[in-house]
């Protein structure tokens, strides 16, 4: 006697006996186990690249608005020193000696490995921050020694004070436009 064959929606040639059934249910299986490993697998790596990419992202946001502080400070303290060397301008006036502040923020800035930072805008800022932070240096000792000072000098301090906005209007603009498409801030 033959063994019982079991049909598959009553077609003839889907009709199998019990152990073939079980061979091919345990074949299907496999497979399906496979592709969805395979699946979860891919899935995992996918969600790991785009966590460790948010946070590469977040990373860089966070330094570049450190920066942009810290060039916010170092234009706020240029600017206390510009508007002590205007008075000067043809008045024999006091000699600015407090550069604390200016100091401190040129050696904020000195901090900055520029090479590290990911946008050019930034990088170039810094540059010309600390730029303008030397130049007004040298104006206030130079000039600034409580002697009247001539109008050549006001106006290299007004032209240091531009270039000090350029630069914190360039560091700004390129913490904000990471912050808007954050592809050029991360690695290819």
């Amino acid at each position: 006697m033959n063994p019982p064959e079991y049909c598959l929606f009553t077609v003839q040639f889907l009709c199998l006996t019990s152990p073939e059934w079980a061979s091919w249910v345990q074949a299907f299986g496999s497979v399906g186990a496979i592709v969805a490993a395979t699946r979860i697998a891919s899935q995992q790596h996918r969600s790991a690249q785009k966590l460790a990419v948010e946070l590469e992202l977040n990373k860089a946001l966070r330094r570049h608005n450190a920066i942009t502080g810290i060039a916010m400070h170092a234009r706020r303290q240029l600017r206390f020193v510009a508007l002590q060397i205007y008075p000067l301008v043809n008045e024999p006036g006091t000699p600015i000696t407090d550069l604390t502040g200016i100091e401190r923020a040129k050696l904020e800035l000195d901090a900055i490995n520029v090479s590290d930072v990911e946008l050019v805008g930034v990088g170039v800022g810094v540059r010309n921050m600390l730029w303008a932070i030397r130049e007004i240096t040298t104006v206030v000792n130079t000039a600034g020694s409580g002697a009247r000072i001539s109008e050549v000098w006001a106006d290299r301090t007004r032209d240091i004070e531009e270039v000090a906005e350029r630069a914190l209007a360039d560091i700004k603009d390129s913490a904000r436009e990471a912050a808007e498409d954050p592809r050029g801030v991360l690695p290819p």
